[in-house]
């Protein structure tokens, strides 16, 4: 009888702390949408900076238009590392810092989602990661010390 109480009472404890944390996470999870410049192009991006919408990303989408992108913003520079985890399509990673572009690595393609094979870093601290559909840095001209900046 002690035993069957004990493991409701714990059952009870652990389902109350599964709410809560998918309470913290879907709240964790409400995108900004912001436009930002680059050089003469407007580009529309969701803004990750949660850890949870940092985490997800991309992934599990099926396309990305092509005139939008996803920027995950982090408090201090550091070279943060990304993974092509659950990705349906390839993509372009922009990396910048203080509000220039200080690297890019391009034609990044998906992997299998339980066993990625690689992660991509900047070669220097970033504080921002753009990224587009795959050959967009090449269509826009895009390129290192490019500024970025949100539009009012």
């Amino acid at each position: 009888m002690k035993i069957s109480f004990l493991f409701a009472i714990l059952l009870f404890i652990f389902l109350c702390g599964v709410v809560i944390l998918w309470l913290v996470l879907k709240r964790s999870d409400i995108r900004e949408v912001r436009d930002i410049e680059i050089g003469s192009h407007v580009l529309r991006v969701e803004v990750a900076r949660t850890l949870f919408s940092r985490a997800r990303g991309l992934s599990y989408r099926k396309t990305l238009h092509n005139e939008s992108g996803m920027l995950f913003v982090f408090n201090t520079p550091n070279t943060y590392s990304f993974w092509m985890r659950g990705m349906n399509f390839p993509l372009d990673f922009i990396w910048i810092r203080n509000g220039r572009i200080i690297d890019i690595t391009e034609n990044v393609r998906p992997e299998s989602f339980f066993f990625p094979r690689r992660v991509y870093s900047p070669k220097e601290p970033a504080d921002m990661v753009l990224e587009v559909n795959a050959g967009r840095v090449r269509e826009l001209g895009i390129g290192i010390e490019d500024t970025v900046q949100f539009k009012r």
